[in-house]
């Protein structure tokens, strides 16, 4: 248990700083509650003595046996000038001094009295301005209560209808227009609160996140557009996964398309402006690929490599200045002027490979023809297979003359192996002159 503090008289009049007198006079009164020992002593409790630092040391009425602030001990000057007369007493002075004396205690009973009143005016006053100061600060400390009472309200309703707003939100919307909707529902709804219609508040929640989105939905609306756009490209042009050279020519396009619009332009606005964006670029892969497909139907199947290479490319020079609105005839007349050339020297190697072949195969008349001599006794070989080894001998010689006849005038088979026995015989005829001049 706590023990109560006290102080004693000289302790509260050191502390105050006061009289110890004034104390006294203060505990006599009434002003300062004090308890007595069983010696006579007086015990002021801590809790008075912090009251009178806060409250102030009241007024102390006087009183006919205490005066003004005189102690006890102390000699009572009026009363040793009231006993020194100048004169023997009368009863004429006696009358006057005791009503004199009646009138000074009066006068002091009624000033005792105000102080007392006074006295009591001031505890009451006190007291009412306590019971007010209490009150004011109840009242305040209410209305701060209703005040945190209504934020808390109108937080857990604010609270209630943004978090229901935002998960009525598309779940694909980014971070960032999330939070776009979640400041746009707060600004909305500090003008409104729990006591404001629904459908006010329904209709203006509405516009908030309408407003919010508007921006990620003319994205969306724009990208869509890019992307249906883009699709329309021919098949060829197109892959699943990784964009062609072609797909992202068409969605920069139809990106630059709708990028020229109005902010507030329409899905079928954008769509538009961006089909239009890609068509050139379909017609220009239409007529690349219409041109490589009439380069991959050159064969020259009698060329060589090389050939079939310089063909191709004089064919792909010779389309690469048509038009791409040029129609599949035409890019295929251009390649066939193209190609003359290569086919022409193709051609004239095939007829000369031919007539090559042609005389090669004639060329074996030689032999024939000298058996025929042999067997007529026109001629006699000594070895066995001189007369093939004379056939040898004799083609060079012979297939240029047959070239040199062929190139100037055109001979069938009869005329050229009619050449062969004219070149043989000549051959065999000067042979026999040689060796008669040698005979």
């Amino acid at each position: 248990m706590t023990r109560k503090a006290y102080y004693r008289t000289g302790q509260v009049a050191e502390t105050l700083g006061i009289s110890l007198h004034l104390v006294r006079r203060l505990i006599e009164c009434g002003l300062l509650d004090a308890e007595q020992t069983p010696g006579g002593q007086h015990r002021i409790p801590l809790s008075e003595v912090e009251r009178l630092k806060d409250e102030g040391i009241p007024p102390v009425p006087t009183s006919p046996e205490w005066g003004d602030s005189r102690s006890d001990d102390e000699p009572d000057e009026e009363e040793g000038q009231k006993r020194r007369l100048l004169g023997p007493p009368s009863k004429r002075v006696v009358n006057s001094a005791e009503k004199v004396v009646v009138n000074e205690n009066q006068l002091k009973d009624l000033k005792i009295k105000r102080e007392m009143e006074e006295t009591r005016d001031w505890f009451r006053e006190r007291k009412q301005r306590n019971t007010q100061q209490k009150a004011a600060a109840q009242r305040v400390a209410a209305e701060q209560a209703a005040r945190d009472e209504a934020d808390r309200q109108r937080t857990a309703w604010q609270d209630n209808i943004v978090a229901e707003a935002l998960r009525e939100l598309p779940s694909e919307i980014p971070p960032d227009s999330y939070f776009e909707v979640q400041q746009g529902l707060e600004e909305v709804l500090r003008c409104l609160g729990p006591q404001s219609p629904r459908d006010v508040v329904v209709r203006s929640v509405g516009n908030a996140v309408l407003n919010a989105l508007a921006p990620w939905h003319r994205s969306q609306d724009t990208s869509h557009a890019i992307q249906e756009a883009s699709d329309r490209l021919p098949w060829g042009a197109k892959m699943p996964f990784t964009p062609t050279k072609w797909q992202v020519r068409a969605q920069q396009g139809a990106s630059d398309a709708i990028a020229r619009l109005p902010k507030d332009a329409s899905y079928e606005d954008k769509l538009r402006v961006a089909t239009a964006a890609v068509q050139p670029i379909s017609e220009e892969f239409e007529d690349l690929e219409l041109k490589e497909k009439i380069l991959n139907g050159i064969w020259l199947w009698a060329g060589t490599s090389e050939e079939r290479e310089n063909a191709r490319e004089a064919v792909r020079k010779a389309l690469a200045g048509v038009s791409p609105s040029a129609s599949r005839d035409q890019l295929e007349r251009i390649r066939d002027q193209a190609l003359r050339p290569f086919e022409a020297a193709i051609e004239a190697r095939k007829k000369e490979a031919q007539k090559q072949q042609r005389i090669e195969r004639l060329l074996g008349h030689i032999l024939s023809y000298l058996d025929r001599l042999e067997r007529d006794g026109t001629i006699e070989f000594e070895r066995i297979f001189e007369s093939c080894e004379l056939a040898e001998e004799l083609k060079p010689q012979i297939r240029r003359a047959i070239c040199e006849k062929l190139e100037r005038t055109e001979l069938s088979d009869r005329q050229i192996e009619s050449l062969i026995e004219e070149l043989v015989g000549n051959h065999i005829d000067e042979e026999f002159d040689d060796a008669e001049d040698e005979d």
